[in-house]
């Protein structure tokens, strides 16, 4: 399954070179399992760091593996950069185009490997989807999706079964995500429905990829860092930059339900959404309008995010504590 193509591309000597921090040496450890996997699936060595002058900090073993990695990654011939000028206005705009439906997005997913019930957050969005057809207005569609999630969330109750069938759970997933959209978000989705639900699919698959290479999925961390990186490099990949920054800057503008202005690190809200609203840009920023999956995979993509996580907003993704 796709979930686990990350592995290989992202090789301790990335984390050491790129972060040039104490954060290197503790991250180091995490990542060298994943450097145990095969590396030959990355096919593009733009980011891959040179091993020249760290003698000091690997032993000869480890530099004879990586220069062994870099030669095979070599032996992958560049793109022909006369091709991008070849390429329609179509693949700019990311794999999956405006005119995809809910159904059409969904079952892209599913020919990636990812099994049914991983999509159940489809339901959602389909009924948006429908909803959206009978309403002119996003604020009506955002009241009647509210509607239709409450009566939802009744029959549940009423039901007595407390999700105990497939349906009723079904509805009870959908509805608690919707409860904790903010607004922003939920006009955003409303907005571009099938757009959405990549976007909150890729997000599912970011965070995925945090806790395989940091052990955690934290908050106010390097971790949290990477994942926003991550969020936003796969979407401007694969819906393309304009939806990347629509769908991260709502996620980071205006309330949600029970939010408070001190966050579970004992930092500020806001210092919180300055720090994510930096590193989702600087994560779109790792991604070429010529950027495809198949030129540029999940791996690759991964090592081109962790060589940004400097921790100086001037160079890279920045964090508020380790």
């Amino acid at each position: 399954m796709k979930k686990m193509v990350v592995r290989g591309a992202i090789a301790s000597m990335a984390l050491a070179a790129v972060i040039g921090s104490v954060v290197a040496m503790n991250l180091q450890s995490k990542a060298s399992d994943i450097n145990k996997t095969v590396t030959t699936d990355v096919a593009d060595t733009t980011d891959v760091a040179d091993v020249t002058g760290m003698e000091e900090m690997l032993s000869d073993e480890e530099i004879a593996k990586y220069e062994e990695a870099i030669a095979e990654l070599e032996k992958t011939p560049n793109k022909d950069e006369d091709s991008k000028e070849d390429k329609d206005e179509e693949d700019s705009e990311g794999i999956l185009s405006d005119d995809m439906s809910v159904e059409d997005v969904k079952e892209y997913f599913l020919e990636l490997g990812y099994d049914e019930q991983e999509l159940e957050i489809a339901y959602l969005f389909e009924t948006i989807e429908e909803i959206k057809e009978d309403c002119d207005e996003d604020e009506d569609v955002i009241e009647e999706v509210d509607k239709t999630i409450e009566e939802w969330m009744s029959e549940v109750i009423e039901d007595g079964s407390t999700c105990s069938n497939p349906w009723d759970n079904l509805k009870s997933k959908a509805g608690e995500i919707w409860y904790n959209f903010k607004y922003n978000e939920k006009r955003a989705y409303v907005m571009h429905p099938a757009k959405g639900l990549a976007s909150y699919r890729l997000g599912q698959d970011a965070t995925l990829y945090t806790i395989e290479i940091f052990g955690i999925n934290g908050l106010g961390d390097p971790s949290d860092a990477f994942r926003h990186g991550m969020w936003c490099a796969l979407m401007a990949r694969d819906i393309g930059h304009k939806y990347s920054d629509l769908f991260a800057t709502a996620h980071e503008t205006g309330p949600v339900r029970g939010e408070s202005d001190i966050c579970a690190d004992g930092f500020k809200l806001d210092y919180h959404r300055e720090m994510d609203l930096h590193n989702n840009a600087v994560g779109m920023g790792v991604v070429s309008e010529y950027d495809t999956k198949e030129t540029v995979p999940d791996s690759v993509l991964a090592q081109k995010v962790l060589n940004k996580l400097t921790g100086v907003k001037e160079t890279g993704l920045i964090w508020l504590h380790y």
